[in-house]
This record gives C-alpha cells, sequence and structure tokens, in this order.
C-alpha cells in the first residue's frame, strides 16, 4: 500500500507503528513495552510488528473487528514462545491472568 507522507504522518500521531496492514496504537505499544520489559523492548516490538505485519500483508488475514484483543493475543504467544531468560516469567505470569 502507498501512502502520501501527510497520510503517513496522520497515522503516525494515533500509532507507534505504522506498517503495510498493521497498525499498533500509542497505548496498546506502551502496554507491550511494560509487559516484556528487559533490554530494549521497544526496538524487540518493533521488529515483531514487522514480521506479523509482513505475514498479514501475505495472508491477507483479516485484523478486524479489534487490533486490540487481535494483537493481544499474538503478543501473549510471541512473548512466552521467545522466553529465553528469568525476566520473562512475568510475561509468562501475565499472559495467563
Amino acid at each position: 500500500m502507498v501512502m502520501s507522507p501527510a497520510e503517513y504522518a496522520k497515522l503516525q500521531r494515533f500509532n507507534a507503528y505504522v506498517g503495510a496492514r498493521l497498525r499498533v496504537p500509542h497505548k496498546l505499544h506502551g502496554d507491550f513495552v511494560a509487559a516484556l520489559g528487559g533490554d530494549e523492548p521497544d526496538t524487540k516490538l518493533r521488529a515483531w510488528y514487522a514480521e506479523v505485519d509482513a505475514e498479514v500483508e501475505i495472508s491477507r488475514e483479516a485484523i478486524v473487528p479489534d487490533v486490540w484483543k487481535w494483537l493481544d493475543a499474538r503478543f501473549k504467544a510471541w512473548a512466552v514462545s521467545t522466553a529465553v531468560d528469568p525476566e520473562w516469567a512475568k510475561i509468562e505470569a501475565w499472559a495467563k491472568g
């Protein structure tokens, strides 16, 4: 999808990540950063968002009606599956509860 710089800037006001199809609102991103913790959670999340966006672009999977629930479930699965140190134990607890 091609958008003008003005359209992109408008989307960035409301979203922490703007991809081809995925938009991650600032509040949701902040929740994920807090849950992820550790070193450079923002960088890790943005790389993960790009992967998810690419998958959705190829599959054409519908993100609607609620990106919050849709992405939250994927975040929890991703965060738990990538757990490699004790810092991730809090994410597992958060994901379960």
